[in-house]
Protein backbone atom coordinates (compact mmCIF):
# COMPACT_ATOMS: atom_id res chain seq x y z
CA UNK A 1 0.00 0.00 0.00
CA UNK A 2 2.94 2.28 0.70
CA UNK A 3 4.54 1.86 -2.80
CA UNK A 4 0.64 2.87 -4.20
CA UNK A 5 0.52 5.87 -2.29
CA UNK A 6 4.10 6.54 -3.67
CA UNK A 7 2.33 6.45 -6.93
CA UNK A 8 -0.06 8.87 -5.92
CA UNK A 9 2.46 11.29 -5.05
CA UNK A 10 4.80 10.66 -8.41
CA UNK A 11 1.77 11.98 -10.51
CA UNK A 12 1.92 15.20 -8.69
CA UNK A 13 5.48 15.35 -8.92
CA UNK A 14 5.84 14.62 -12.42
CA UNK A 15 3.20 16.83 -13.16
CA UNK A 16 5.03 19.56 -11.44
CA UNK A 17 8.20 18.72 -13.60
CA UNK A 18 6.45 19.18 -16.51
CA UNK A 19 5.30 22.37 -16.05
CA UNK A 20 7.98 24.20 -13.83
CA UNK A 21 8.42 27.29 -16.10
CA UNK A 22 7.17 30.48 -14.02
CA UNK A 23 4.50 32.29 -16.22
CA UNK A 24 3.67 30.32 -19.51
CA UNK A 25 4.32 27.17 -19.94
CA UNK A 26 4.04 26.52 -23.54
CA UNK A 27 1.75 27.38 -26.44
CA UNK A 28 0.25 25.64 -29.72
CA UNK A 29 -1.98 25.93 -32.61
CA UNK A 30 -3.95 24.17 -35.05
CA UNK A 31 -0.72 22.76 -37.20
CA UNK A 32 -0.07 25.44 -39.65
CA UNK A 33 -0.93 29.40 -40.58
CA UNK A 34 -1.26 29.36 -44.54
CA UNK A 35 -1.81 33.04 -43.81
CA UNK A 36 -5.34 32.71 -42.01
CA UNK A 37 -6.29 35.58 -39.25
CA UNK A 38 -5.08 34.26 -36.25
CA UNK A 39 -7.25 33.49 -32.92
CA UNK A 40 -4.75 33.91 -30.02
CA UNK A 41 -6.84 32.12 -26.57
CA UNK A 42 -5.06 32.35 -23.26
CA UNK A 43 -5.55 29.50 -20.97
CA UNK A 44 -5.43 30.63 -17.46
CA UNK A 45 -5.35 27.39 -14.98
CA UNK A 46 -3.81 25.33 -12.50
CA UNK A 47 -0.97 23.21 -14.02
CA UNK A 48 1.02 22.47 -11.64
CA UNK A 49 -1.11 22.81 -8.19
CA UNK A 50 -3.28 20.82 -6.62
CA UNK A 51 -5.96 20.16 -9.30
CA UNK A 52 -3.12 20.01 -12.11
CA UNK A 53 -3.98 16.19 -12.67
CA UNK A 54 -7.16 16.94 -13.57
CA UNK A 55 -6.75 20.32 -15.43
CA UNK A 56 -3.84 19.41 -17.86
CA UNK A 57 -6.08 16.94 -19.84
CA UNK A 58 -8.61 19.44 -19.81
CA UNK A 59 -6.58 21.79 -21.65
CA UNK A 60 -5.01 19.52 -24.41
CA UNK A 61 -8.43 18.24 -25.14
CA UNK A 62 -9.60 21.52 -25.73
CA UNK A 63 -6.50 22.43 -27.86
CA UNK A 64 -6.18 18.86 -29.49
CA UNK A 65 -9.95 19.84 -30.86
CA UNK A 66 -8.30 22.64 -32.56
CA UNK A 67 -5.84 21.13 -33.68
CA UNK A 68 -8.44 18.85 -35.55
CA UNK A 69 -10.79 21.71 -36.71
CA UNK A 70 -7.55 22.66 -38.60
CA UNK A 71 -6.12 19.36 -40.01
CA UNK A 72 -9.82 19.25 -41.42
CA UNK A 73 -10.64 22.25 -43.10
CA UNK A 74 -13.49 22.67 -40.66
CA UNK A 75 -13.14 26.40 -40.05
CA UNK A 76 -10.74 27.71 -42.70
CA UNK A 77 -10.87 31.60 -42.71
CA UNK A 78 -8.64 31.12 -39.54
CA UNK A 79 -6.40 29.38 -37.58
CA UNK A 80 -6.36 29.16 -33.25
CA UNK A 81 -2.91 29.71 -31.48
CA UNK A 82 -3.34 28.78 -27.31
CA UNK A 83 -0.55 30.61 -24.82
CA UNK A 84 -1.08 29.01 -21.42
CA UNK A 85 -0.49 30.59 -18.02
CA UNK A 86 -0.09 28.71 -14.93
CA UNK A 87 -2.21 29.73 -12.01
CA UNK A 88 -0.47 26.98 -9.61
CA UNK A 89 -4.41 26.99 -8.25
CA UNK A 90 -3.18 30.81 -6.36
CA UNK A 91 -5.64 33.22 -6.86
CA UNK A 92 -3.01 35.30 -6.44
CA UNK A 93 -1.71 34.82 -9.61
CA UNK A 94 -4.77 35.12 -11.97
CA UNK A 95 -5.17 39.03 -12.62
CA UNK A 96 -1.31 38.72 -13.42
CA UNK A 97 -1.63 36.42 -15.91
CA UNK A 98 -4.50 37.76 -17.38
CA UNK A 99 -2.03 41.35 -17.93
CA UNK A 100 0.60 39.08 -19.50
CA UNK A 101 -1.68 37.13 -21.65
CA UNK A 102 -3.74 40.28 -22.56
CA UNK A 103 -0.31 41.40 -23.59
CA UNK A 104 0.05 38.44 -25.79
CA UNK A 105 -2.63 39.72 -28.04
CA UNK A 106 -5.37 37.04 -26.85
CA UNK A 107 -8.61 37.79 -27.83
CA UNK A 108 -10.09 35.60 -25.39
CA UNK A 109 -9.54 33.60 -22.12
CA UNK A 110 -9.64 30.10 -21.27
CA UNK A 111 -10.20 29.40 -17.53
CA UNK A 112 -10.84 26.20 -15.92
CA UNK A 113 -12.65 27.73 -12.65
CA UNK A 114 -15.45 30.56 -12.62
CA UNK A 115 -13.94 31.44 -9.32
CA UNK A 116 -11.31 32.36 -11.85
CA UNK A 117 -12.93 34.51 -14.21
CA UNK A 118 -14.88 36.23 -11.13
CA UNK A 119 -11.69 37.76 -10.05
CA UNK A 120 -11.45 39.15 -13.93
CA UNK A 121 -14.55 40.86 -15.12
CA UNK A 122 -13.26 44.13 -14.09
CA UNK A 123 -10.73 43.47 -16.59
CA UNK A 124 -12.51 41.54 -19.03
CA UNK A 125 -15.48 44.33 -19.58
CA UNK A 126 -12.78 47.14 -20.20
CA UNK A 127 -11.24 45.15 -22.27
CA UNK A 128 -13.69 43.23 -23.90
CA UNK A 129 -12.13 40.32 -23.76
CA UNK A 130 -14.85 36.82 -23.19
CA UNK A 131 -13.65 34.18 -20.73
CA UNK A 132 -15.30 30.92 -21.28
CA UNK A 133 -14.64 28.29 -18.81
CA UNK A 134 -15.01 24.88 -18.23
CA UNK A 135 -17.05 25.22 -14.34
CA UNK A 136 -19.01 28.25 -13.92
CA UNK A 137 -19.26 30.49 -10.66
CA UNK A 138 -22.63 31.77 -9.29
CA UNK A 139 -20.59 35.16 -9.34
CA UNK A 140 -20.63 35.02 -13.38
CA UNK A 141 -24.31 33.98 -13.39
CA UNK A 142 -26.27 37.70 -15.17
CA UNK A 143 -22.71 39.15 -16.32
CA UNK A 144 -21.93 39.80 -19.98
CA UNK A 145 -18.19 38.84 -20.35
CA UNK A 146 -17.56 35.12 -18.33
CA UNK A 147 -19.33 32.07 -19.54
CA UNK A 148 -18.87 28.47 -18.58
CA UNK A 149 -19.67 24.87 -20.22
CA UNK A 150 -20.50 23.24 -17.22
CA UNK A 151 -23.02 24.06 -14.20
CA UNK A 152 -22.13 25.97 -11.01
CA UNK A 153 -21.24 23.49 -8.34
CA UNK A 154 -24.46 24.50 -6.44
CA UNK A 155 -26.42 23.05 -8.82
CA UNK A 156 -24.07 20.00 -8.99
CA UNK A 157 -25.27 19.84 -4.94
CA UNK A 158 -28.98 20.09 -5.77
CA UNK A 159 -28.45 17.26 -7.98
CA UNK A 160 -26.89 15.22 -5.24
CA UNK A 161 -29.75 15.88 -3.41
CA UNK A 162 -32.25 15.30 -5.88
CA UNK A 163 -30.95 12.08 -6.12
CA UNK A 164 -30.59 11.25 -2.47
CA UNK A 165 -34.44 12.21 -2.01
CA UNK A 166 -35.73 10.24 -4.88
CA UNK A 167 -33.50 7.23 -4.34
CA UNK A 168 -33.49 6.74 -0.62
CA UNK A 169 -35.33 2.92 0.02
CA UNK A 170 -34.22 2.47 3.55
CA UNK A 171 -35.85 2.81 6.99
CA UNK A 172 -36.65 6.57 9.04
CA UNK A 173 -34.49 9.20 7.37
CA UNK A 174 -30.83 9.38 5.26
CA UNK A 175 -28.24 10.68 7.19
CA UNK A 176 -25.92 12.79 5.00
CA UNK A 177 -22.65 13.90 5.99
CA UNK A 178 -20.03 15.70 3.35
CA UNK A 179 -15.85 16.05 3.15
CA UNK A 180 -14.51 19.14 1.72
CA UNK A 181 -11.78 21.05 1.26
CA UNK A 182 -12.72 24.55 3.26
CA UNK A 183 -10.66 27.17 0.92
CA UNK A 184 -12.40 25.16 -1.87
CA UNK A 185 -15.00 27.37 -2.86
CA UNK A 186 -16.85 23.85 -4.88
CA UNK A 187 -16.68 21.98 -1.50
CA UNK A 188 -18.34 24.92 0.60
CA UNK A 189 -21.20 25.54 -2.29
CA UNK A 190 -21.77 22.02 -2.44
CA UNK A 191 -22.12 20.91 1.57
CA UNK A 192 -24.15 24.71 1.30
CA UNK A 193 -26.80 23.22 -1.75
CA UNK A 194 -26.76 19.70 -0.16
CA UNK A 195 -27.49 21.33 3.38
CA UNK A 196 -30.00 22.99 2.32
CA UNK A 197 -32.00 20.70 0.26
CA UNK A 198 -31.34 18.50 3.17
CA UNK A 199 -33.51 21.09 5.08
CA UNK A 200 -36.42 20.64 2.86
CA UNK A 201 -36.78 17.35 2.20
CA UNK A 202 -39.15 14.88 4.62
CA UNK A 203 -36.36 12.14 3.94
CA UNK A 204 -33.18 13.32 4.45
CA UNK A 205 -30.89 14.67 7.87
CA UNK A 206 -27.33 16.90 6.99
CA UNK A 207 -25.39 15.47 9.99
CA UNK A 208 -21.79 16.93 9.19
CA UNK A 209 -19.73 18.53 6.73
CA UNK A 210 -15.86 17.33 7.52
CA UNK A 211 -13.49 20.40 5.91
CA UNK A 212 -10.21 20.40 6.30
CA UNK A 213 -6.88 22.29 4.86
CA UNK A 214 -5.61 21.58 1.45
CA UNK A 215 -2.97 18.71 1.63
CA UNK A 216 -4.99 16.55 4.11
CA UNK A 217 -4.47 13.18 3.67
CA UNK A 218 -5.08 11.75 7.21
CA UNK A 219 -9.11 11.13 7.99
CA UNK A 220 -9.31 9.24 11.43
CA UNK A 221 -10.81 12.27 13.07
CA UNK A 222 -12.93 13.44 9.88
CA UNK A 223 -14.43 9.52 9.53
CA UNK A 224 -15.32 9.02 13.16
CA UNK A 225 -18.21 11.80 12.62
CA UNK A 226 -19.01 10.73 9.00
CA UNK A 227 -18.88 7.10 10.07
CA UNK A 228 -22.65 6.89 10.97
CA UNK A 229 -23.89 8.58 7.87
CA UNK A 230 -25.68 6.49 4.75
CA UNK A 231 -24.66 8.69 2.40
CA UNK A 232 -21.07 10.29 2.44
CA UNK A 233 -20.37 13.32 0.02
CA UNK A 234 -16.83 13.44 -1.21
CA UNK A 235 -15.52 17.06 -2.39
CA UNK A 236 -12.11 17.04 -1.86
CA UNK A 237 -9.47 16.99 -5.06
CA UNK A 238 -6.07 14.98 -6.02
CA UNK A 239 -4.42 12.77 -2.92
CA UNK A 240 -6.95 14.27 -0.43
CA UNK A 241 -9.84 12.41 -2.73
CA UNK A 242 -8.02 9.48 -3.49
CA UNK A 243 -6.66 9.00 0.50
CA UNK A 244 -9.99 9.68 2.25
CA UNK A 245 -11.10 7.49 -0.32
CA UNK A 246 -8.45 4.63 0.98
CA UNK A 247 -9.10 5.43 4.61
CA UNK A 248 -13.10 5.63 4.61
CA UNK A 249 -13.11 2.18 2.98
CA UNK A 250 -10.40 0.63 5.02
CA UNK A 251 -12.65 1.35 7.92
CA UNK A 252 -15.40 -0.73 7.10
CA UNK A 253 -18.02 2.06 6.21
CA UNK A 254 -20.95 0.26 4.56
CA UNK A 255 -22.81 3.29 3.52
CA UNK A 256 -23.20 4.92 -0.02
CA UNK A 257 -20.35 7.25 -1.35
CA UNK A 258 -21.28 9.78 -3.66
CA UNK A 259 -18.51 12.23 -5.49
CA UNK A 260 -18.79 15.51 -7.31
CA UNK A 261 -17.75 15.28 -10.74
CA UNK A 262 -14.18 17.62 -10.75
CA UNK A 263 -13.34 15.41 -7.38
CA UNK A 264 -14.25 12.32 -8.39
CA UNK A 265 -14.29 10.97 -11.75
CA UNK A 266 -11.75 13.83 -12.72
CA UNK A 267 -8.97 12.56 -10.64
CA UNK A 268 -10.51 8.84 -9.80
CA UNK A 269 -6.86 7.04 -11.44
CA UNK A 270 -5.59 8.40 -8.10
CA UNK A 271 -8.31 6.66 -6.01
CA UNK A 272 -7.64 3.55 -8.05
CA UNK A 273 -4.17 3.56 -7.69
CA UNK A 274 -4.23 2.47 -3.86
CA UNK A 275 -8.16 1.01 -3.06
CA UNK A 276 -8.98 -2.00 -3.98
CA UNK A 277 -11.35 -2.47 -7.01
CA UNK A 278 -14.09 -4.23 -4.64
CA UNK A 279 -14.43 -1.36 -2.57
CA UNK A 280 -14.47 1.13 -5.04
CA UNK A 281 -17.41 -0.45 -6.68
CA UNK A 282 -20.80 1.40 -6.34
CA UNK A 283 -19.38 4.39 -5.96
CA UNK A 284 -21.96 6.77 -7.40
CA UNK A 285 -20.64 10.67 -9.01
CA UNK A 286 -22.53 13.04 -10.33
CA UNK A 287 -21.44 13.88 -14.07
CA UNK A 288 -22.23 16.64 -16.47
CA UNK A 289 -20.94 14.72 -19.22
CA UNK A 290 -21.39 11.95 -21.57
CA UNK A 291 -19.15 8.98 -21.79
CA UNK A 292 -16.56 7.41 -23.47
CA UNK A 293 -19.11 3.89 -24.11
CA UNK A 294 -21.61 6.41 -25.29
CA UNK A 295 -22.85 5.53 -28.60
CA UNK A 296 -22.92 8.74 -30.03
CA UNK A 297 -20.84 10.76 -32.47
CA UNK A 298 -19.49 12.88 -29.92
CA UNK A 299 -17.32 10.06 -28.34
CA UNK A 300 -16.98 8.35 -31.73
CA UNK A 301 -14.94 11.92 -32.81
CA UNK A 302 -13.29 11.91 -29.38
CA UNK A 303 -11.88 8.09 -29.59
CA UNK A 304 -10.89 8.85 -32.70
CA UNK A 305 -9.07 11.76 -32.28
CA UNK A 306 -7.36 10.44 -29.11
CA UNK A 307 -6.09 7.66 -30.55
CA UNK A 308 -4.70 9.73 -33.57
CA UNK A 309 -3.45 12.64 -31.28
CA UNK A 310 -2.19 10.67 -28.13
CA UNK A 311 0.60 7.08 -27.79
CA UNK A 312 -1.33 4.27 -26.82
CA UNK A 313 -0.08 4.80 -23.13
CA UNK A 314 -1.84 8.76 -23.13
CA UNK A 315 -4.77 7.65 -24.75
CA UNK A 316 -5.46 4.62 -22.46
CA UNK A 317 -4.63 6.84 -19.59
CA UNK A 318 -7.08 9.26 -21.01
CA UNK A 319 -10.09 7.51 -21.26
CA UNK A 320 -9.94 6.38 -17.69
CA UNK A 321 -11.19 9.81 -16.74
CA UNK A 322 -13.46 12.66 -18.01
CA UNK A 323 -10.98 15.51 -18.03
CA UNK A 324 -10.48 15.08 -21.86
CA UNK A 325 -14.10 14.82 -22.77
CA UNK A 326 -14.77 18.21 -21.56
CA UNK A 327 -11.74 19.86 -22.92
CA UNK A 328 -13.29 18.16 -26.47
CA UNK A 329 -16.26 19.45 -24.97
CA UNK A 330 -15.24 23.07 -24.47
CA UNK A 331 -13.06 23.40 -27.80
CA UNK A 332 -16.78 22.54 -29.72
CA UNK A 333 -18.36 25.29 -28.03
CA UNK A 334 -15.77 27.68 -28.88
CA UNK A 335 -14.93 26.76 -32.14
CA UNK A 336 -18.84 27.37 -32.86
CA UNK A 337 -18.68 30.75 -31.11
CA UNK A 338 -15.41 31.73 -33.49
CA UNK A 339 -17.24 30.65 -36.67
CA UNK A 340 -20.55 33.25 -35.84
CA UNK A 341 -18.26 35.77 -35.12
CA UNK A 342 -16.52 35.48 -38.74
CA UNK A 343 -20.07 34.85 -40.32
CA UNK A 344 -21.16 38.09 -38.34
CA UNK A 345 -17.45 40.44 -39.25
CA UNK A 346 -15.25 38.62 -41.28
CA UNK A 347 -12.17 36.41 -40.51
CA UNK A 348 -10.79 39.68 -40.92
CA UNK A 349 -12.03 41.80 -37.97
CA UNK A 350 -12.58 38.92 -35.29
CA UNK A 351 -12.16 40.78 -31.56
CA UNK A 352 -12.76 39.71 -28.15
CA UNK A 353 -16.40 41.51 -28.93
CA UNK A 354 -17.00 39.60 -31.52
CA UNK A 355 -15.94 36.46 -30.23
CA UNK A 356 -18.06 37.06 -27.52
CA UNK A 357 -21.25 37.89 -29.41
CA UNK A 358 -20.35 34.70 -31.34
CA UNK A 359 -20.37 32.84 -27.90
CA UNK A 360 -23.93 34.25 -27.09
CA UNK A 361 -25.11 32.97 -30.51
CA UNK A 362 -24.24 29.30 -29.63
CA UNK A 363 -27.15 26.95 -29.83
CA UNK A 364 -25.80 23.35 -30.48
CA UNK A 365 -27.76 19.99 -30.04
CA UNK A 366 -25.63 17.40 -29.33
CA UNK A 367 -26.55 13.92 -29.83
CA UNK A 368 -26.89 12.24 -26.28
CA UNK A 369 -26.60 15.18 -24.06
CA UNK A 370 -29.13 16.09 -21.63
CA UNK A 371 -29.65 19.66 -23.19
CA UNK A 372 -28.84 22.00 -26.52
CA UNK A 373 -25.58 23.69 -25.52
CA UNK A 374 -26.69 27.23 -25.40
CA UNK A 375 -26.52 30.45 -22.32
CA UNK A 376 -30.05 31.14 -21.93
CA UNK A 377 -31.63 33.99 -19.32
CA UNK A 378 -29.24 34.39 -16.47
CA UNK A 379 -27.63 31.36 -16.20
CA UNK A 380 -23.95 31.72 -18.21
CA UNK A 381 -23.62 28.06 -19.12
CA UNK A 382 -24.00 26.08 -22.01
CA UNK A 383 -24.29 22.64 -19.97
CA UNK A 384 -27.96 22.60 -17.79
CA UNK A 385 -27.86 18.84 -16.81
CA UNK A 386 -26.78 16.46 -14.99
CA UNK A 387 -26.95 12.73 -14.54
CA UNK A 388 -25.89 10.35 -11.51
CA UNK A 389 -22.71 7.75 -12.62
CA UNK A 390 -22.11 4.55 -10.99
CA UNK A 391 -18.43 2.72 -10.90
CA UNK A 392 -18.57 -0.88 -12.17
CA UNK A 393 -15.22 -2.48 -11.29
CA UNK A 394 -15.35 -5.80 -13.22
CA UNK A 395 -16.07 -3.68 -16.08
CA UNK A 396 -13.57 -0.58 -15.36
CA UNK A 397 -16.05 2.14 -16.47
CA UNK A 398 -18.75 4.23 -15.24
CA UNK A 399 -22.36 3.68 -16.19
CA UNK A 400 -25.25 5.84 -15.75
CA UNK A 401 -27.99 5.23 -13.19
CA UNK A 402 -30.33 8.29 -13.88
CA UNK A 403 -31.35 10.28 -16.49
CA UNK A 404 -30.83 13.63 -17.40
CA UNK A 405 -31.38 16.36 -14.61
CA UNK A 406 -32.24 20.04 -14.39
CA UNK A 407 -31.09 21.54 -10.99
CA UNK A 408 -33.79 24.38 -9.82
CA UNK A 409 -30.87 27.09 -10.15
CA UNK A 410 -30.48 25.64 -13.57
CA UNK A 411 -34.09 26.19 -14.63
CA UNK A 412 -33.95 30.34 -15.11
Amino acid sequence: MRMKLVKVAAVVLVTVLLFSVPGVVGCGDDGGDGGKPEVIIGFLGDLTGPGAFAVKPTFVGMRDYFKMVGETGAMPEAKVKFITYDSKGDRGRVQPGYKWLKGQGCMMISSISGDEAAILLDSLKADKIPDFCSGTSLDIFGTDWAYGSLPPPLATGQAIGHWIEENWDGTGVAKVGLVGLGPLRISREVRDAIEEWCSKAANMEFVTSQMVPYGTTAWAAEIEHLKGCDYIVDSTIGSSMATFEMAIHASGYQGQMIGFMESCMAFWDLARDIVPPDQLDGTLAMDMYVDWHDDIPFAEELIEYTDKYLSPEEAAEARRGVARIGGWANGMIVTEGIRNAIADVGAENLSGQAIRDGLLAVDLDVEGWGNVWKVFGNVNSFMQTLRMMEWNASGERWIAVSDWYTPPLCQG
